[in-house]
């Protein structure tokens, strides 16, 4: 459904957004950290002027935010729904270096160029680039860096895992005072899920409620919807009206879902 599909690349798009945003904050914050402890210390910076690190330092965020976040929305989060954790977590890695290079390479030529004042294809600025991705400063930026990858993903998993705004009104306490609101219900249940159990066991039957719900989540998501509970085979989930009546997302959900579980029928 173009609505659907509409829907995705725009959640999508707003989350990479937001990604970008946060990251970009964090390395200001880290180029802060640094110079204040640089000026502690009364250390020379030749050259360099605060403006330098500061311009590097927003340069690193928004790659970081491009690719990386880019990475993180469009596949890394596809991987941990369709992989197993440990195969989804070692594809990640690589990948991430493979992106934490595509950041740092041009990130050290700016940098380097406006340290020197040379171009950026100048064969100083090259090997100053080189050189710098071995030294200790860059372990410790890759360590980092992986660290704020992974906190990120873990809290898109929680957002998904719930709906979006779900996760966010949690942190601010909202559900703390009690308000009222009109919202549309839908209560999914599996057809037959007692004859199933009892033909696949209780082990197999868990894999199978796990995967259906988890083929389930991302319609859920993309449709505007917020997973209220969990109840053994059943999924209750519940729209702000004004979400669920715009485009029939209410309704466009449960085809989208019946089409997603459709197509791995005969898994």
């Amino acid at each position: 459904m173009k609505t659907f599909r509409s829907n995705k690349l725009k959640s999508q798009l707003l989350k990479m957004f937001w990604i970008t945003i946060a990251w970009t904050l964090i390395s200001c914050y880290q180029f802060y950290i640094g110079y204040t402890t640089v000026l502690d210390l009364n250390c020379d910076l030749g050259n360099l002027t605060p403006q330098i690190y500061l311009e590097s330092s927003i340069l690193t965020g928004v790659l970081a935010g491009i690719i990386g976040g880019g990475s993180l929305v469009f596949i890394w989060e596809k991987w941990f729904r369709s992989k197993i954790y440990g195969t989804a977590l070692i594809h990640m890695f690589f990948s991430y270096i493979i992106v934490y290079l595509l950041v740092v390479i041009p990130q050290g030529f700016f940098f380097h160029s406006k340290e020197f004042g040379l171009s950026f294809f100048d064969p100083q600025v090259r090997e100053e680039v080189l050189f710098s991705l071995f030294e200790i400063s860059s372990l410790s930026s890759f360590v980092i860096w992986l660290v704020i990858v992974l906190g990120t993903l873990i809290i898109l998993q929680v957002n998904d895992k719930y709906g979006p705004g779900v996760f966010r009104s949690f942190l601010l306490g909202k559900y703390f005072h009690p308000t009222r609101e009109e919202r549309i219900f839908m209560f999914l249940d599996l057809r037959s899920s007692t004859t199933i159990a009892e033909r696949l066991g209780e082990v197999r039957y868990f894999n199978f409620i796990k995967d259906v719900f988890k083929d389930a989540t991302s319609p859920i998501i993309y449709a505007k919807g917020e997973i209220y509970q969990y109840v053994g085979d059943e999924i209750v989930i519940s729209w702000k009206l004004d979400n669920g009546i715009r485009d029939a997302n209410c309704i466009n959900c449960f085809f989208e879902i019946q089409s997603k579980l459709l197509q791995r029928s005969e898994y």
